[in-house]
Formats: structure tokens, C-alpha cells, sequence
């Protein structure tokens, strides 16, 4: 399983003026584009010899969180850290913050199956479907830094 590319995009907006990113563990995770799954699912619907099949449509790479948090670093041109954190203090903040409690549910759950290595995969259907490899975390986002400095 790999995590959007972009939902990440959205969290470092959300994230800048904390100044970091909140995990429970410096986790490792594949990063994919919404546009590289979009392409590899209209490849398979549109071409022969898919019935049947299951893919994994993940990210070429995988990243470790603090290594996710140099490059927006680089990209916003100011500091950036991960602020690895118990369940318990990360409900805190997001409660604080204001989130409804089902969305809080939903980041707990989503950040314990990264810390447990659930987005750590690595298939390659994305190239083998279209040809093409799938765009890297890097790339999605410099493609949105301007918005993120901006923030």
C-alpha cells in the first residue's frame, strides 16, 4: 500500500506552522500520485489481459519520514522536523485543534499503519501498466512549493 503524494502535500500545508510533521514513528512509505494511479487503472481497463488481475499501485520508492521531512525542508527554505509522538499526545493536539473525532480517528489509525510498515511497498505495476515510471514524492511536490511557501 502507498500514501498519496498529494494527502501528504495537504498535510505540510496544515503542518508549516508547526514548523514539522507529527508521526508516532520515523516510519517508511511509499508515496504515489493520484494522476500515476489514475493512468495505471485506465491502462488496465482500456488493454487486454488484466482479468483477473491485482495490482499494487504504489510508489517507486520508499522514504523514511525524516527523510520526507529534509526534502520539504529544502523545499520551503526553513526548518522542517518530524515530531515522532505517543497515540495519545497526537489525539491531544488534533483535539485541540479542532478536528471532529471520527477524522481524528482516522489520522490515529493511518499513522499506527504507517508505524507499523503497512505503506512500505513497493510493486512496480505503475511502470509495468504504463510504461512509464511513477512520479517520485520529489516531484509532486516541487510541483505544489510554491503554495507550500506560500503557506
Amino acid at each position: 500500500m502507498s500514501y498519496f503524494s498529494e494527502t501528504l502535500a495537504e498535510e505540510v500545508r496544515m503542518s508549516l506552522t508547526a514548523g514539522g510533521l507529527s508521526a508516532l514513528a520515523d516510519s517508511r512509505v511509499s508515496f504515489v500520485s493520484r494522476s500515476d494511479v489514475a493512468k495505471a487503472a485506465t491502462a488496465a481497463l482500456t488493454s487486454e489481459g488484466h482479468e483477473g488481475a491485482i495490482y499494487q499501485l504504489t510508489g517507486s520508492d520508499v522514504l523514511r519520514s525524516e527523510t520526507v521531512c529534509r526534502l520539504i525542508e529544502q523545499l520551503v527554505q526553513r526548518p522542517f522536523v518530524l515530531n515522532v509522538m505517543p497515540a495519545e499526545g497526537l489525539r491531544a493536539g488534533l483535539i485541540k485543534a479542532g478536528l471532529p473525532e471520527v477524522i481524528i480517528d482516522a489520522v490515529i489509525s493511518m499513522k499506527a499503519r504507517q508505524a507499523r510498515g503497512a505503506y512500505d511497498l513497493v510493486s512496480g505495476d505503475i511502470e509495468r501498466l504504463t510504461g512509464c515510471a511513477p512520479c517520485s514524492l520529489a516531484e509532486i511536490l516541487a510541483s505544489t512549493a510554491g503554495g507550500l511557501r506560500q503557506s
